[in-house]
């Protein structure tokens, strides 16, 4: 912490995975179903940047990006 202002920067990688269902019941539909699921990998970085004016508050701020599988992520 620099005076009342501190400056956090980190690296590093997220994983996500996402699966979908549907399934349909009734009508000229009913009783078919689909499953679909993808995951990636992203490299991130990003920072976080706090104010405390006194003792009583404090603001943050936080940004984050990643480019990967997801294409870009921010």
């Amino acid at each position: 912490m620099i005076g009342k202002v501190a400056l956090d920067l980190f690296a590093g990688a997220r994983y996500t995975d996402m699966d979908v269902d549907l399934s349909l019941s009734g009508g000229a539909g009913a009783g078919r179903a689909v499953s679909r699921g993808t995951s990636w990998w992203d490299g991130i970085a990003g920072g976080r940047v706090r104010y405390s004016p006194n003792e009583h508050w404090t603001i943050m701020g936080y940004l984050d990006a990643g480019l990967g599988g997801s294409d870009l992520t921010w």
